[in-house]
């Protein structure tokens, strides 16, 4: 697979469009177990449009008497060329967190909504009410918090305490129902406790030059497939189907029924699915359990029978081969990936040249043409196949 030539297949991703009628833009859905990179794979394809890194996918001093911080305070910067006219962001400052003390979940979770005044006290002891002064009843789109940004200090022995952990999960995981905080999509690194994704959302990029215009393409991102729980086979069928409305809150206790809000009981064309990507992380030490191999089978093979395009993805090469890691052109040189390629495609059942190989961008500051490249082949290749579904 030769993925050089960026601008060719970089205009033809910005210039693509449906030729279907009744389709406005193809709509892709990512599959595949919690941790692969699905939501990585959704934020670098909006690095590569955008031609710079889009940083609102959130990756997961030693005081001794507790937070210096008090108040709930909102700083604004002043421009030293017209003092009267602030930059256009603003940076909260809040109560940090402790494990037996500091601020409370709920406390964050208010200021997140937008409910939590400006200067604001903190009280150890309980947390803001409705009653109280510093409440925010009627919170604007303004008053929320649009970003999320968690701050760690280097130097510290452990990085972070199972109870700060867990108290930091809390925080993301309403971030996340919240759906404001990261997009275009949210992601968690290597997952331990299940996926991150929690509802069924549907990713949309704007163009640069006019952000009224999004591209002619979409991608959906679901929760992940584990072996014992996870989002629901039935679940993934209901998506393909157009039957799963966008922002659905996957239940890991039942899947989508015809009496629930979320169920779209008269799917257009427009709310299918057009193409069906798989999408696994390469540096698995198993690539895929038997019980995984089972559930992503019964999902391609109910994809097929809908005549949907399928493709495999392979994120996080780099990690998995340590040529890879040293120089992006040993991407498909490397006998290892090609091993890992051929393996996937025997269990699922996916033909070779419909297997690309990939890595997200996760830890660059600025955009590099050796990571655009493969990640733009398989894009280009996904619009393909899926259009080809639209137009049969």
């Amino acid at each position: 697979v030769k993925c050089r030539n960026n601008k060719e297949n970089l205009n033809f991703v910005k210039s693509y469009s449906p030729k279907h009628p009744e389709v406005q833009h193809l709509k892709i859905l990512l599959n595949g177990p919690v941790g692969a990179g699905k939501s990585s794979f959704i934020s670098s394809v909006d690095s590569v449009l955008h031609g710079d890194i889009m940083c609102r996918a959130l990756t997961n001093v030693k005081l001794v008497d507790g937070s210096f911080t008090k108040t709930y305070k909102t700083y604004r910067f002043l421009r030293q060329s017209d003092p009267n006219n602030p930059f256009g962001f603003s940076i909260n400052d809040i109560v940090g967190l402790e494990e037996s003390k500091g601020v409370h979940i709920n406390d964050i979770s208010l200021a997140l909504k937008g409910h939590v005044k400006d200067g604001y006290k903190f009280n150890p002891s309980c947390p803001l009410t409705e009653g109280d002064e510093g409440y925010n009843p009627s919170p604007t789109l303004q008053d929320r918090v649009h970003v999320l940004v968690s701050v760690f200090a280097a130097d510290n022995e452990t990085i972070l305490t199972k109870e700060m952990q867990k108290k930091m999960r809390e925080i993301r995981n309403i971030a996340s129902e919240l759906g404001e905080l990261k997009g275009p999509a949210q992601t968690d690194g290597k997952l331990i406790e299940g996926s991150f994704t929690k509802t069924y959302k549907n990713y949309r990029f704007p163009r640069v030059s006019d952000p009224n215009s999004p591209y002619c393409f979409s991608i959906n991102d679901i929760a992940g497939l584990e072996d014992r729980q996870g989002v629901h086979v039935d679940d993934v069928i209901l998506a393909l189907k157009g039957h799963v409305k966008d922002g659905y809150k996957f239940k890991p206790s039942s899947p989508l029924t015809e009496s629930d809000e979320g169920y779209n009981p008269s799917p257009t064309l427009q709310d299918r699915v057009h193409v069906l990507v798989s999408v696994i992380a390469a540096d698995n030490e198993t690539i895929l359990t038997e019980e995984m191999q089972k559930k992503m089978r019964e999902i391609r093979n109910i994809a097929s029978e809908l005549g949907i395009s399928q493709l495999a993805i392979l994120t996080r090469c780099d990690k998995a081969c340590p040529a890879v890691a040293d120089g992006m052109a040993n991407l498909y040189k490397s006998k290892y990936l090609k091993g890992m390629a051929d393996e996937l495609g025997d269990k699922l059942g996916i033909p070779p040249n419909c297997i690309f190989l990939v890595k997200n961008y996760e830890e660059e500051t600025r955009i590099r043409d050796d990571v655009d490249a493969p990640i733009l082949c398989a894009l280009r290749q996904i619009i393909s196949s899926g259009d080809d579904f639209l137009t049969d």
